[in-house]
């Protein structure tokens, strides 16, 4: 008597395995992916903000800062707000926040944006300047 081998389908096994490599394959793909969008929205949102700060540093130099961000004097030594951010809080005494003038897709709750205003007399005889610092946080980037 010979033994007869049925050769109409997988068995169980077969189909266990074959399932498992389209899994891995799968995952490889996703994440694949997956750094690829990292890698191109990270430089887009970067160039947002550096595109915020060049706006707000024109914007504060003309004093024509937008009225919802709330500061009369924007080159004011004193600042008119202490800047709090949200859920990661950074007490800065030396701050006006300009989150009116954040990116769009810098809308999260941890994104802040603000400026802070130094004033810088140097040695001999040279004129007072006025320096100012920025700080863009958007997505987890920080400027």
């Amino acid at each position: 008597m010979s033994k007869q081998i049925n050769k109409k389908g997988f068995t169980l096994a077969e189909a266990l395995i074959a399932m498992l490599l389209v899994a891995v394959m799968a995952a490889g793909i996703i994440t694949a992916l997956m750094a690829t969008k990292r890698a191109i929205v990270a430089p887009s949102n970067r160039e947002e903000m550096i595109m915020a700060i060049e706006r707000a540093s024109s914007l504060i130099q003309t004093g024509n800062l937008p009225s919802t961000c709330g500061i009369t004097d924007p080159l004011a030594a004193t600042p008119t707000a202490t800047c709090d951010f949200g859920s990661n809080p950074v007490q800065l005494t030396g701050c006006h926040n300009i989150n009116c003038l954040r990116p769009r897709s810098c809308q999260g709750t941890s994104d802040y944006f603000y400026y802070s205003v130094i004033d810088y007399t140097g040695g001999n005889n040279e004129q007072e300047q006025k320096i100012i610092t920025f700080r863009i946080q958007c997505e987890g980037q920080t400027i």
